[in-house]
């Protein structure tokens, strides 16, 4: 009867401390999404006030800035420019991710939506970011229509082709070619929640072939 006691004992205090451990790991990704969304909130507006390539550039990831030059984001953000002035954005909406990877150890990253309200029409700016050390740095970032299905949520096709997300890249411009040219010429085919992964395939077999 004792050890029975003796290890139902055990039993709950093992289940008191993962419930602890979770509920502490659970508040720690909520904090870090609320930073992640302050970030945004400060970063989106510095950029795109004048659709600034130095502004992203200086809050890209070492990666991200190995793979690219400040000739190609502004190439980027210039094919939004039809936009028009900057007016405002709208609150940030998404989540933090927290994860540990044997070799590179804690890896925190973020998945961030603003819609930006410009003189000429709406965008959605999605932002992939990570915070290697204290400071929030951005990975990815997309410039969508505000109506458009398919977001970079689980940023798949980006993990699949990592080229992709960095502005400028080959890859990156040819997707960036091809979703305008399907946007106008065939929009039903966006609204399938598959087609950035499509899109992504496609960008990739012609870039390689070029």
């Amino acid at each position: 009867m004792k050890s029975l006691l003796r290890f139902i004992g055990w039993l709950v205090l093992t289940c008191l401390i993962l419930a602890g451990v979770g509920l502490v790991f659970v508040s720690h990704v909520n904090k870090l999404s609320v930073e992640a969304r302050d970030y945004a909130q400060q970063a989106v507006p510095a950029i795109f006030s004048n659709w600034d390539a130095p502004e992203l550039y200086k809050r890209a990831t070492e990666d991200f800035r190995s793979h690219t030059t400040l000739e190609r984001l502004d190439a980027a953000l210039r094919q939004e420019r039809h936009l028009g002035r900057y007016v405002k954005c709208g609150p940030s909406l998404g989540e933090a991710t927290l994860f540990f990877d044997f070799r590179k150890g804690r890896i925190t990253s973020a998945t961030i939506s603003t819609k930006i309200e410009c003189e000429r029409g709406q965008a959605v700016v999605l932002l992939g970011l990570t915070k290697p050390s204290d400071q929030w740095k951005i990975w990815s970032f997309e410039i969508r229509p505000p109506n458009e299905t398919g977001t970079l949520r689980n940023f798949e096709q980006v993990r699949r082709y990592p080229d992709l997300g960095v502005a400028g890249s080959k890859l990156n411009l040819e997707f960036l070619a091809r979703q305008k040219r399907y946007r106008t010429e065939h929009p039903e085919y966006l609204n399938d929640t598959e087609w950035p992964l499509r899109v992504a395939e496609e960008s990739v077999r012609a870039t390689q072939s070029k």
